[in-house]
């Protein structure tokens, strides 16, 4: 398996996508080819289509195109809200650690700044 497709893509995300247009989708997995390429992992490789949709899925979620899921919680009358799928102190999105994870797993240290 090589390009991740549409429905696979749709599958991943379910609810978040679908109100999202199938020219949009192509659009966001074209751009992360490119995207996952740069990052020095061949399309033939079996994992590409992975790493393409968390790309195609972390670019949405910061486009605006998905939402974030939104968590909550309280304890003695104070309360806080935040994006529970959005970004951290490392400003990514868990689909941006989800691909780094993935390509360090086919990659290793390679590519790796002082490696």
């Amino acid at each position: 398996m090589a390009l991740a497709t549409v429905t696979q893509l749709r599958s991943f995300l379910q609810n978040k996508v679908i109100q999202v247009s199938d020219d949009t989708l192509n659009l966001y997995l074209d751009l992360a080819v490119e995207a996952v390429v740069s990052q020095g992992v061949a399309v033939d490789h079996p994992k590409f289509y992975q790493l393409q949709m968390y790309i195609t899925a972390n670019d949405l979620e910061i486009a605006g195109i998905i939402e974030r899921d939104v968590s909550s919680e309280s304890a003695d009358g104070i309360s806080r809200s935040y994006f529970g799928n959005g970004r951290d102190a490392e400003n990514s999105t868990a689909y941006y650690k989800l691909f780094q994870r993935t390509k360090f797993g086919i990659l290793g240290f390679a590519g790796r700044s002082g490696v």
